[in-house]
């Protein structure tokens, strides 16, 4: 019996409600036919990553973090913000598995993409330059006083998660409304994927997470495609990566020491 491949998430710290979906959720991955290891960077809250002044020192925390989860057996690394594309390079050149730090590292690949980010305030060229995102890229954010903002970047043990689904599909009308060239959503925010079905319904977009780029990377065999005209899936609740060649990380492939593009 084969044992399913193993994701390490470097985990910031945080308590809001983490749904079906989310990165933080075993069953997101447990869908994907992959097994999850987590490791919350202790004192790592949303208001100190998600900061265009973040103190540098956080990479050393999340660098010690990533080498205990490859202790622990991870094959690849990911982390549960997308925000920490800006470490990239770093994070990559010091671990000795595949990391993939943020789902941004999709436009590289993509033909006309647009972003879908937690804040389109605080993402900058820090982390878009991190993941070889391309200059002029569209970037839209939830709003900064919606109940999904609100409620993660404050850590709220609480969250209506449907109203948080309104606010990101929202956002996601909003990116579509002003950039009509987009032809595919990427989903910045790992917590966004819950919504990722209604997100397709909504702008008839292939939408795409950072989980389904790992998964691609570890079991690309399983790795199914989402209906690339964009539209859900009938009766589907996976999370799962489009069918798109990776030209620059292969299953269980060795350390890079760039973005993957």
């Amino acid at each position: 019996m084969t044992l399913p491949a193993t994701v390490g998430i470097l985990m910031l710290d945080t308590r809001f409600p983490r749904p079906l979906g989310d990165i933080g959720h075993p069953g997101t991955w447990q869908a994907l036919g992959l097994q999850p290891l987590y490791r919350v960077v202790s004192g790592a809250f949303p208001t100190e990553i998600v900061n265009p002044h973040a103190h540098p020192a956080w990479l050393e925390h999340f660098i010690e973090a990533g080498q205990a989860l490859v202790n622990q057996g991870a094959q690849v690394l990911t982390t549960s913000c997308g925000f920490l594309a800006r470490h990239q390079t770093a994070l990559q050149s010091s671990l000795t598995v595949p990391v993939i730090s943020s789902a941004l590292l999709w436009c590289c690949e993509l033909d006309a993409p647009g972003i879908l980010t937690f804040d389109a305030q605080r993402l900058g060229a820090p982390e878009l330059d991190g993941a070889g995102v391309a200059s002029g890229t569209p970037v839209v954010g939830a709003a900064a006083q919606s109940e999904f903002h609100r409620r993660i970047m404050g850590n709220d043990i609480h969250m209506d998660l449907g109203q948080a689904e309104h606010d990101v599909v929202s956002a996601a009308l909003e990116l579509v409304k002003h950039h009509p060239e987009v032809r595919h959503i990427v989903l910045e925010c790992t917590n966004m994927p819950p919504y990722a079905d209604a997100i397709r319904a909504a702008t008839d977009l292939p939408t795409l997470d950072v989980m389904g780029l790992v998964a691609r990377c570890l079991n690309p065999g399983r790795a199914q495609s989402r209906n690339r005209s964009g539209r859900k899936a009938a009766a589907s609740t996976e999370v799962v990566s489009p069918d798109i060649i990776c030209a620059n990380i292969s299953p269980l492939a060795g350390p890079v020491d760039k973005p993957m593009c």
